[in-house]
């Protein structure tokens, strides 16, 4: 019961995890539609010079803490096959390496982080169609998941609230009515 509880918990921070990263790709997808830009899914992920735009500092935490719920999906073994078709793992490792920019102090700037992303892009492989593809699998697996984690719980719950007949008293202890507690239906239990 314990590593039940453990695993739900880890799972359940993985799932705040993504929350976070949801949160910043909506705020990012917000500023980019009141730019009046018509596909946010196609926007170039390399910034340019001089001040840093605030859609590149959204788009930033968004990557970032998406690896870092891609981290958290592979360190407990999850498993779904939406996600593992988008997992590859050349873009993957370039992620990983935007979010190191993001969080940690490094003396580059991130700009060449983002555009190691951006050399991938080619008629095939579109990097912002790939993060988006992979955050919605992501989303979608760990509700899943939660849903199912959260049907579990109640079944515990109910387990322990109405046991199985093996879990009745005895038949030496009475009811109020100095009868034994009846089991199995027939007159005594409409008694």
């Amino acid at each position: 019961m314990r590593k039940i509880d453990e695993r739900e918990d880890a799972f359940h921070a993985l799932y705040e995890y993504w929350l976070r990263a949801d949160a910043a790709r909506n705020a990012l997808l917000a500023l980019e539609r009141s730019a009046g830009r018509v596909d946010v899914r196609r926007q170039p992920i390399a910034p340019g010079r001089g001040p840093v735009p605030a859609s590149v500092i959204w788009f930033e935490l968004w990557a970032g803490l998406l690896y870092v719920a891609m981290e958290g999906y592979a360190a407990l073994g999850c498993r779904s096959r939406r996600v593992a078709r988008l997992a590859y793992r050349d873009p993957l490792k370039r992620l990983g390496r935007l979010r190191n920019a993001v969080f940690r102090f490094q003396p580059t700037r991130a700009a060449r982080k983002h555009q190691e992303l951006a050399k991938l892009a080619d008629d095939k492989f579109q990097p912002m169609e790939w993060l988006h593809g992979l955050h919605t699998a992501l989303g979608k697996y760990l509700k899943s998941e939660i849903r199912l984690a959260a049907r579990r719980q109640i079944e515990r719950r109910q387990l322990k609230l109405f046991p199985s007949a093996d879990a009745l008293p005895p038949a030496s202890v009475r009811t109020r009515r100095g009868q034994r507690p009846a089991i199995g239906g027939g007159r005594r239990a409409l008694a």
